[in-house]
């Protein structure tokens, strides 16, 4: 998902405007003390900063609404009384004092879409899962698997997907993971 910077936006809005300030010529102004700039070059000139500062408003609101966007799933979500459940990788009662610390600490670290990816690959149909949880987060399949596996390189020290597919030799620790 890509995130802006509001302050920055705002930055870039202020410094476009003092760019067209400076720019803003008045008509017939003498330049170099040899000839006058026609009105029609300086509309042009207004024209294309005036498109370039509606650009950057269109950024603006496109991150308002994106925030809108992720307060209304983060609502929808605690709504519904999932948000906790999608938020952390659980296990059974039984299984969590037969888990290493290393996959305590990776149940930890993963953010809710990635605990959604682990359940779509844990579920019947992976691929169809998969696809649904990248879109509801706006990104790829395969950034959201490479991020799972980035973080289990950092905390279990090997990658948990190979193929699209939780490796089978790590089967047994998500057999008594609660979905």
């Amino acid at each position: 998902m890509i995130r802006i910077d509001a302050e920055k936006l705002t930055s870039l809005q202020q410094e476009s405007e003092y760019v067209r300030k400076a720019l803003t010529i008045e008509e017939d102004v003498v330049v170099s003390g040899h000839e006058a700039v026609p009105s029609d070059y300086q509309a042009a000139v207004e024209g294309e900063a005036s498109e370039t500062l509606n650009d950057m408003t269109g950024l603006g609101e496109a991150l308002t609404l994106e925030l809108k966007a992720d307060k209304s799933l983060s609502e929808n979500a605690h709504a519904s009384g999932t948000s906790d459940t999608l938020s952390r990788l659980q296990w059974e009662e039984a299984a969590v004092g037969e888990l290493d610390e290393e996959w305590l600490h990776l149940a930890e670290k993963l953010d809710p879409q990635h605990v959604l990816t682990i359940h779509a690959l844990l579920g019947d149909e992976p691929d169809t899962e998969l696809n649904r949880v990248a879109e509801q987060y706006g990104t790829m399949p395969a950034l959201l698997l490479d991020e799972v596996n980035d973080l289990a390189m950092e905390t279990i020290g090997d990658l948990l997907i190979d193929s699209d597919r939780i490796v089978s030799e790590y089967m047994n620790v998500f057999e008594h993971v609660k979905r």
